[in-house]
């Protein structure tokens, strides 16, 4: 039996849940199937279903402890990294709505954020985002009540602003006592969570967007509820399930890392694939060799070129020809085409295993004549309905320079 079979009969016996119930749902039934991987030093390592539901609990009763409650927003803040996406689970299972936003946030654009949305918690990567909350001036700080480090390492902490580290939390919320575990299984039952904000993040930022889209984002409101119909629409299309394999590497808090990565996987079981570093992204694509992809419209024609540029010579305008008689005509020549010169190129690309391409933004029709091409079928990737999207424009006054590309460490 498939995933997609278990949620669907659970579902058709229980009404609709919020994304904590699924997970739960995922860790009883997925148990020692691979939820997250991330590469460090070059070693894969892995977490199964069951190990970070325990870690996700854990924190979320480490977090009820240090007074997060129902409706309190909690910025994320940071690079692609499995445990910032532990820490939103563990909001989201409390009723409060994380707030992702991407490592290249700027400063001013961070205290606006903080400031407007009355956040009272922020949980951070590492010593570079607690610098950063630092310089976001002393305007910020009493609002802050506890900021939460994952990585330690190089910090150094002001008396201005002390933190918690995430491990310390861990282990406190392990040995939480009976009256924070009761009032954790009564939250994770409730019905109304469903209703609650599940997130708050950008739309329409993804790899390379400029830095001035940045400065005029409006947020998007995004309940259980709707999160999890979007991914019930793909899992029925595209028959998702516990045995693919998606990679993080879009900025975290963008809608589309936030689905792909965090929502999608919780719905249908997809496990969620972390490279090391913005130069290892290709090389790991090809180690893990993702059978869903999410991938901005422009990358594609990156793709593209680099593909051809690698068989250089006649041999990347035989490989031009062949992809442009594939877009004119499907015949058993092009078929031998792909075969013997297409197909071969999208194993070297990592993408043999890849059986849908989800493209974020507007795919210009040479984009998808190229995964045509190589036998790889895509559709552009769902944005937020119009009812989801917040008023606010939270952002509409930051002017900082960003550097887009840097997406994870």
């Amino acid at each position: 039996m498939t995933i997609a079979s278990i949620i669907e009969r659970d579902r058709s016996s229980t009404g609709a849940k919020s994304l904590p119930q699924l997970f739960s749902d995922n860790a009883a039934q997925l148990g020692n199937r691979p939820c997250m991987r991330e590469k460090h030093r070059g070693i894969w390592r892995q977490w199964t279903w069951q190990q970070v539901f325990e870690d996700v609990r854990a924190l979320a009763a480490a977090f009820h402890e240090l007074g997060v409650k129902p409706g309190d927003r909690m910025i994320i803040l940071g690079e692609n990294r499995p445990r910032l996406y532990w820490a939103m689970s563990a909001a989201q299972w409390l009723g409060s709505t994380p707030v992702p936003l991407a490592a290249d946030t700027p400063a001013d654009a961070l205290a606006r954020v903080v400031a407007e949305l009355d956040v009272s918690v922020v949980v951070v990567d590492g010593s570079g985002q607690y610098e950063k909350l630092l310089r976001a001036g002393e305007a910020i700080r009493p609002k802050l009540n506890k900021v939460i480090v994952d990585n330690l390492a190089g910090l150094e902490v002001s008396e201005a602003l002390p933190v918690n580290p995430m491990d310390d939390l861990i282990t406190a919320g392990r040995q939480a006592g009976s009256p924070t575990k009761a009032k954790l299984d009564q939250a994770l039952s409730s019905r109304q969570l469903q209703d609650c904000v599940a997130d708050l993040p950008f739309s329409h930022i993804t790899l390379g967007s400029p830095a001035e889209s940045w400065s005029q984002m409006q947020s998007v409101r995004v309940t259980h509820a709707d999160a999890i119909e979007y991914a019930d629409q793909d899992l029925k299309a595209h028959e998702l399930g516990n045995k693919d394999d998606v990679i993080a590497y879009l900025p975290f808090g963008s809608w589309a890392d936030l689905y792909g990565s965090h929502i999608l996987p919780l719905t249908t079981g997809v496990t969620v694939n972390f490279p090391e570093a913005a130069d290892t992204i290709a090389v790991d694509i090809r180690e893990i060799g993702p059978t869903i992809h999410f991938i901005p419209d422009w990358a594609i024609k990156k793709l593209r070129d680099a593909a051809l540029a690698r068989a250089e010579g006649a041999g990347g305008a035989r490989l031009a020809k062949s992809i442009e008689a594939c877009r004119v005509r499907r015949n058993p020549w092009t078929l031998l085409l792909q075969v013997v010169l297409l197909w071969p190129m999208r194993d070297v690309l990592g993408l043999s295993r890849t059986r849908i391409m989800f493209i974020v933004g507007d795919p210009k029709r040479g984009a998808v004549d190229f995964l045509t091409a190589l036998g790889i079928p895509s559709v552009q990737s769902k944005e937020p309905r119009a009812r989801a999207i917040a008023t606010s424009n939270l952002l509409s006054s930051a002017r900082a320079g960003i550097s887009i590309p840097s997406v994870v460490h």
